[in-house]
């Protein structure tokens, strides 16, 4: 006897084939290639001096754009441009470490950083990957301001970590980026890129944390988001809570007191 497929089966059979050729299809385009782009059309005076600035979520860096009169006069400043609808967070620190190695062999000695949000992952994990194979030791110093980043990851989101090979590894990778959030599998508070983040930094690289007091975001729920984010913030040279400001606050431009040294970002905490 044969048995024949009902409609019900039919329909999720054409809605599988379905997602599967939108998934290739999205696979075969062509992701652009991030980079490093100016920031402000002020002349470079110190060549060995470098600033970077790299935006979170649906943001790209020029939400930062405000943040370069901050800066050290002098210094040449420009925004990291990624793709984060199309890659990987772990591939977009790869290619932030290709670019900042590029702007040493320019003769850049004295790297800082400033992130939002998912921007912060991005340029921890970049500079992880610089320790883990010694090209950190490549620069002077390092400073990175991190603004508002949700160290402690998303409990929620441990369930894309946990459906990673569902139904394949490849077609689960394909339809994320479909959805444009390739991050997916990489955000939940279990996952092996949230714990990596607390990898301890070279001592001439300046970790500093700033948060708000109202972030709706950034603040940890759960003991498992607590937990990676305090191990996180214990690596910082400073933490920074700026009292009432929200996710959305902590990408506006205000100046910083990082407790002195060489940066720019040395006056006092101003909205």
């Amino acid at each position: 006897m044969t048995v024949r497929p009902g409609r019900a089966w039919r329909r999720f059979l054409v809605f599988t084939l379905v997602l599967v050729s939108c998934a290739a299809a999205a696979g075969a385009k062509t992701v652009a290639a991030p980079g490093l782009v100016p920031a402000t059309s002020r002349p470079a005076r110190d060549p060995a001096s470098a600033a970077i600035l790299i935006g979170g979520i649906d943001d790209s860096w020029t939400r930062l754009a405000g943040w370069a009169p901050l800066q050290s006069p002098g210094q040449r400043v420009v925004g990291f441009a990624y793709d984060h609808k199309r890659t990987d967070l772990a591939t977009n620190a790869q290619r932030l470490e290709v670019e900042l190695l590029g702007l040493r062999r320019e003769g850049v000695r004295r790297l800082s950083i400033t992130a939002y949000s998912m921007g912060g992952w991005i340029a921890k994990a970049a500079l992880d990957r610089m320790t883990a194979d010694g090209t950190i030791a490549e620069f002077e110093s390092v400073q990175l301001v991190a603004l508002a980043t949700p160290w402690g990851g998303f409990e929620r989101a441990n369930i894309a970590w946990h459906l990673r090979s569902f139904p394949t590894p490849g077609l689960a990778r394909a339809l994320s980026r479909v959805m444009e959030r390739p991050m997916g599998f990489e955000v939940g508070s279990a996952t092996p890129f949230i714990h990596a983040l607390r990898a301890p930094l070279p001592a001439h690289v300046a970790f500093y944390i700033c948060e708000g007091g109202a972030d709706e975001v950034a603040t940890p729920r759960t003991r498992r988001e607590w937990e990676n984010y305090e191990a996180v913030v214990a690596l910082a040279r400073r933490r920074i809570r700026i009292p009432g400001a929200n996710h959305r606050d902590m990408s506006v431009p205000r100046r910083l007191d990082l407790g002195g040294g060489r940066s720019g970002l040395s006056a006092s905490i101003q909205p």
